[in-house]
């Protein structure tokens, strides 16, 4: 859910869905009933409601402060069929690139009182309305949600009326929540605890349960701020992880190693570990009002001789004592990607960042992939032309736009109302049919009623700024699509001279320029393939970033590691990776690592057993739709020892 969670495994890209079709990523936020007939269903409305019986409206399309418990109203003009209202006729979800997006939990409820409307509830999905027991925690904070109903038009799968007829207009629309709750009056209290305040001969690998009275926001409990579990004979605190229980009133530590052997003697209030407990009033429930009083309370474990010695390292990133500067990033296609932000700041974090690139693709041969412009219905020139994954950077990547080494010839004035499209073909050759081309929705990036292209010379000149990004998947070809609707600088008119097409191309071999294609009266003839120069450069977002640490010393010849672990926030289509490298003791130079025989980067820190000295990599993915990254919030090298 985006919550800051404990792991101890290396933390992949966040699961999502394919659905359908797609989500464009230029979507429009319209809909609406344009002379439909009587019988036909369209929405008629799209709000952001309360919880209240009234629905009190707290905005519209495009609300970008919306509360995760928060509910949308769908206004249809007639009582729509509920069982044809579900995640797959309304899609709800938050866009992750590639035409992916993660579905939105919750549930479609149909107003008694006016069975026109229909309520999206996020925070429950079992049939027990009112009840918050199933996903109390609603929406994902500070995520840009997509919602979309296709008409019958479009897809099989649409709202029906009662009839049988089907949505009979596409209506899309988008909001942004934020990390916060409906307000309410209700506190938050504590019910009990478990072990008991005092109790002694606890299991050393006891779970510690915390009992409240409301859902309890898990943000708001961070081990050693607003949750501290300490073990008073060494000053030391237990590795370990927050959970919660599904309706989230029960909050639980488990110690991942457990407490350790302990003291061992036959008075319980001498053997085993002290641990102290401390709930400060910071922790509070999803609406942000914090508990009345603090917590506190202890117990004593059992002696366990079972139970090794643990020790650990941690990196809180609050300072830049083992940030290792000097690592430069690892080349790819032309990308040197950027070092991640290590926050040296209390509370710190290693945070993924994007940098931008450019993949620049020059051709020397006419190219079966390329269509030449021509004439088509209303449009005046239309131009299609492929690129391979390799041109394009190898990779999935975000483009932002592109540049163009030549704009429309001297032969040709300026060339306005000029529309441009990206999407993907699997084709490895392009046909005169241009919409056939793409396997998906092609993005409209530049919408061409006020987009000029002026007549330039042979440089690079910048290309339009994209009014929406591209998220290009970096396995199938690339079409870059160029249409011109104006009629001066492009299109045929028949019987006037000098009138061709716009040009996009520098001819190849020296300073002639292409001929400007001069149809006669009614010709409709298409110029022939011949040897060009095409140059474009694309602009595009790196989304990769890397860091790295400089040695961490164990203090111990031969410790045992266990697994690592991690408390990080990764957001949806993001993702962060970490391996990890040994190295013993340099011979005759005690506590300094011996680079030279260091092991290769691995995924498991357990494998790193009896080096002495470790560090990591840490490599970032960021979601380029949503502009956000991963982020590390503590990394934590477990390691035991037997004395």
């Amino acid at each position: 859910m985006g919550q800051k969670a404990i792991s101890r495994s290396i933390l992949g890209l966040a699961v999502i869905f394919a659905v359908g079709l797609g989500l464009p990523a230029c979507g429009g936020g319209g809909g609406g009933s344009g002379g439909v007939a009587d019988t036909d269903i369209y929405l008629q409305k799209f709000l952001v409601v309360d919880r209240s019986e009234g629905a009190k409206s707290l905005g519209g399309p495009d609300s970008t402060d919306v509360y995760r418990d928060a509910r949308l109203l769908l206004a249809f003009n007639v009582p729509p069929d509920m069982t044809t209202v579900n995640d797959r006729t309304v899609r709800i979800g938050i866009p992750a690139g590639g035409g992916l997006f993660q579905n939105a939990v919750g549930k479609f409820v149909q107003n008694v009182n006016n069975p026109r409307e229909v309520f999206f509830d996020p925070t429950y999905t079992k049939a027990n309305p009112g009840s918050t027991a199933d996903n109390p925690l609603g929406f994902e904070a500070n995520a840009i949600y997509q919602i979309e109903l296709l008409s019958i038009y479009e897809t099989t799968l649409a709202v029906r009326n009662l009839s049988g007829g089907g949505l009979v207009s596409t209506y899309r629309a988008q909001i942004q929540t934020i990390d916060y709750y409906l307000p309410t009056r209700e506190q938050p209290e504590i019910t009990g605890h478990d072990p008991a305040d005092g109790a002694t001969g606890v299991p050393s690998r006891a779970d510690i349960r915390i009992f409240f009275t409301e859902p309890m926001k898990p943000s708001s409990f961070v081990l050693g701020q607003t949750f501290i579990v300490l073990d008073e004979s060494s000053g030391r605190v237990p590795i370990g992880q927050i959970r919660f229980s599904s309706d989230y009133r029960t909050v639980t530590f488990r110690p991942l190693f457990g407490y350790g052997k302990g003291t061992d003697s036959i008075d319980p209030n001498q053997a085993g570990v002290p641990i102290s407990v401390l709930i400060s009033r910071g922790v509070t429930n999803l609406a942000g009002r914090e508990i009345p009083v603090s917590l506190e309370f202890s117990f004593r474990t059992e002696y366990d001789p079972t139970q090794p010695n643990f020790d650990d390292r941690r990196e809180d990133f609050n300072n830049a004592v083992y940030e290792d500067r000097s690592y430069s990033g690892t080349p790819n296609f032309g990308d040197l990607y950027p070092l991640a932000s290590w926050n040296n700041a209390s509370p710190g974090n290693l945070r993924g960042t994007f940098t931008g690139g450019q993949a620049s693709v020059f051709r020397t041969t006419y190219s079966t992939v390329t269509l030449e412009p021509w004439a088509s219905g209303a449009i005046a020139t239309q131009f299609q032309t492929m690129f391979f994954p390799s041109e394009v950077g190898g990779s999935s990547r975000t483009i932002r736009g592109f540049e163009w080494y030549k704009y429309c010839t001297s032969f040709s004035t300026s060339c306005n109302s000029v529309r441009i499209l990206m999407g993907h073909t699997k084709s490895g050759a392009l046909g005169t049919t241009f919409a056939a081309n793409y396997s998906d929705s092609p993005v409209t990036c530049v919408n061409g009623a006020n987009y000029v292209i002026n007549t330039g010379s042979r440089v690079w000149q910048a290309g339009p700024t994209y009014t929406t990004d591209f998220p290009y998947n970096g396995t199938d070809n690339l079409i870059l699509e160029i249409q011109h609707t104006g009629s001066n600088g492009g299109g045929y008119t028949a019987g006037v001279a000098n009138r061709g097409y716009a040009e996009w191309m520098e001819y190849n071999g020296g300073t002639a320029l292409r001929s400007v294609y001069t149809p006669g009266a009614g010709s409709t003839a298409v110029i022939g393939p011949r040897v060009w120069e095409y140059g474009t450069r694309f602009t595009y977002l790196i989304d990769r970033s890397e860091a790295q640490s400089a040695w961490y010393d164990m203090g111990l010849a031969q410790p045992q590691f266990l697994d690592y672990v991690l408390n990080a926030s990764v957001p949806v289509g993001t993702s962060v990776g970490l391996t990890f490298q040994g190295a013993p003791e340099l011979p005759l130079s005690a506590g300094l690592p011996d680079v030279d025989s260091a092991t290769d980067f691995i995924g498991s820190l357990s494998d790193l057993s009896g080096y002495r000295f470790i560090r990591f990599h840490a490599e970032f993915k960021g979601n380029g739709q949503t502009n956000q990254q991963a982020e590390i919030d503590s990394l934590i090298f477990p390691f035991i020892f037997f004395n």
